[in-house]
């Protein structure tokens, strides 16, 4: 996590308001049960609101988007290319992008293949995948406002007649 001026505010924010309510818990209870009880119930909440806080503001000031994608099939791979494009306030280290690719034209399955005629076993029918998903991971550090091209290989399952490619990025 990249800490900036915000994440630090947020930080501070969370021990201030920790320690204010701290001091509100010791001047309501004199009983040093309830207070060592409440005490620590307040900085495990405490601790689970900074941490979310900081998720989300992580998550408004990094932001990135896929640019110029184009991808075409040789053989038996379809080859990938594009941009990064960081267009958040803070540098992205390292970005998840995960490919699918999937058969369009899926036959459609009729009851011939519960025939136990034509195959030794039921058991050992042997169903192709429509979809295949793979993930790379892109490192390098992307500035704002810039971008960072890649290119990456999926496999071509033999038994697709065409395919359709969906896209997911992620970047921290």
């Amino acid at each position: 996590m990249y800490l900036s001026s915000f994440h630090i505010f947020t930080i501070f924010a969370g021990f201030v308001i920790y320690i204010f309510a701290q001091y509100l818990l010791y001047y309501f209870f004199k009983e040093k049960i309830k207070l060592y009880t409440f005490s620590f119930t307040l900085f495990v909440f405490m601790m689970i609101l900074t941490y979310s806080v900081l998720l989300t503001l992580d998550g408004v000031l990094k932001k990135s988007e896929l640019r110029n994608v184009d991808d075409y099939k040789s053989q038996n791979n379809v080859i990938i290319q594009g941009q990064i494009y960081n267009n958040g306030k803070v540098p992205l280290k390292t970005c998840n992008l995960n490919i699918r690719i999937m058969n369009l034209n899926v036959k459609k399955v009729d009851g011939s293949i519960f025939d136990t005629s034509k195959h030794t076993s039921i058991f050992k029918l042997k169903k192709l995948q429509n979809s295949y998903s793979y993930d790379f991971e892109i490192d390098g550090i992307i500035s704002e406002n810039t971008a960072k091209t890649f290119r990456v290989n999926v496999s071509y399952p033999k038994h697709f007649t065409d395919y359709k490619l969906r896209y997911n990025l992620s970047c921290k």
